[in-house]
């Protein structure tokens, strides 16, 4: 889901809090040294984001934000701000030299810049990781089972 999140909006916010949980406290935030990336010039984006980005030829810049059960894409077009919500189970990442982010049948491309992006796409694996893990716990075989011949 695409939101305008330009202004205050408690309906939007419970919404966002719902699908991807609440943002992670001071804390906790300060322990994983961050839970934001810097900005990453959008390379590509998929047909439903075009209304949404900037049609001039200045770039137009995304940024990303950890949250317990998902991530927030944001990137605004001149003074409008708009968040894509992507909960972990709906996410795909591809990395190369570029960041292909895949959610909800729609995509972006985002170049990758500077070395806190690295670490931060690192704290992103592994979030994603840890959130399929909990839902979805690895099979553990039945020692108790007796054996079939």
């Amino acid at each position: 889901m695409i939101y305008d999140t330009s202004y205050r909006n408690d309906l939007v916010r419970e919404e966002i809090n719902r699908r991807v949980g609440k943002p992670f406290t001071l804390m906790k935030r300060l322990q994983m040294m961050g839970n934001g990336s810097e900005r990453m010039k959008i390379l590509d984006a998929s047909i439903k984001f075009y209304p949404y980005l900037n049609r001039t030829p200045y770039s137009t810049w995304a940024s990303i934000e950890l949250r317990p059960k998902g991530i927030l894409v944001f990137f605004k077009q001149r003074e409008r701000h708009f968040t894509w919500i992507i909960p972990y189970h709906q996410l795909s990442l591809f990395k190369s030299k570029i960041l292909s982010i895949y959610g909800q049948g729609n995509f972006l491309k985002l170049e990758i810049t500077g070395r806190k992006n690295s670490s931060f796409l690192r704290k992103l694996m592994n979030e994603k990781a840890k959130s399929s893990y909990e839902n979805h716990p690895p099979f553990q075989e039945n020692k108790d089972r007796k054996k079939v011949l």
